[in-house]
């Protein structure tokens, strides 16, 4: 939902029900990709996110599964894989943005989260403060936080950004840049010190009693993660299970209480023992 501050939503979404082609017809779960995209300073950025990250992790996965084979790929092996996988993706899509950005002079960037889902194991890459809330169903709703925001809040960020020359001035990377970590952000990659696109990567299982929400701060930064978990379990129980209507409700109940100031993502996931 667009933030009335802004011309046009800044945040982008990116879903994909199966991203390695031949797995379900080899029997395993498909691989499912999903990721939010809070841009910052235009849309250009998370525009371009939209579809080139995806291209890229679905390009990275085709090749490693090439070479290693579906049959291999399970547990731990594949949680190290798409690991790996998530990384370099980060990495090499932001590499491409800036050449890019460069010519272009394109000043935009974008906080990020991306997930990678094979049947109850789930793995997570992120960069900025967009956040990942595993929300526990039964017996009562609650949060559980995976990610940790990049920013002056978080200790480590402020001893990686500081050790390598960068400067944090009103609580801002070189006394204008909120996240100290993101795609993009052309002047910052090359004039200012402790920027980075390398995400920090999380590793869950979840059961049918779990959903996971994936969202920009338009969202957690005005409901705390329990509001948001509770919010979520009635809107489920009220919508049949549908993630899709319930994601909907969530951001337009954050709207109002916001009165649409900042744009505000989220993208739902449910599970089951089935598919």
């Amino acid at each position: 939902m667009r933030g009335y501050r802004h011309k046009v939503n800044e945040d982008t979404l990116c879903i994909e029900a199966n991203v390695v082609d031949g797995a379900q017809e080899a029997g395993q779960e498909s691989w499912g990709f999903a990721a939010v995209f809070d841009g910052h300073a235009g849309s250009g950025c998370s525009t371009y996110l939209q579809t080139a990250l995806l291209q890229e992790v679905k390009r990275k996965l085709g090749e490693e599964v090439a070479l290693i084979g579906l049959g291999s790929l399970e547990g731990e092996e594949w949680k190290r894989l798409v690991r790996n996988v998530l990384i370099d993706s980060f990495v090499r899509t932001d590499e491409e943005f800036l050449r890019l950005a460069g010519m272009s002079r394109d000043p935009s960037g974008a906080c990020a989260v991306a997930c990678l889902v094979k049947g109850g194991s789930v793995v997570v890459s992120h960069v900025g403060d967009c956040a990942v809330i595993l929300i526990v169903r039964e017996p009562a709703p609650h949060a559980v936080r995976l990610t940790r925001d990049h920013n002056f809040r978080n200790s480590g960020e402020v001893i990686r950004v500081t050790s390598l020359g960068g400067s944090i001035i009103n609580d801002r990377l070189g006394g204008k840049l909120q996240p100290f970590r993101a795609f993009g952000d052309y002047e910052f990659k090359t004039n200012t010190g402790g920027l980075t696109v390398r995400p920090d990567t999380i590793e869950q299982n979840v059961s049918s009693s779990n959903c996971l929400l994936l969202c920009s701060d338009g969202v957690t930064a005005y409901m705390s993660d329990q509001e948001i978990a509770e919010f979520v379990c009635f809107s489920l129980a009220e919508e049949g299970d549908d993630p899709a209507r319930a994601a909907s409700a969530l951001v337009t109940h954050v709207s109002k209480i916001k009165h649409g100031l900042d744009d505000a993502s989220a993208v739902l996931l449910v599970f089951d023992e089935v598919r």
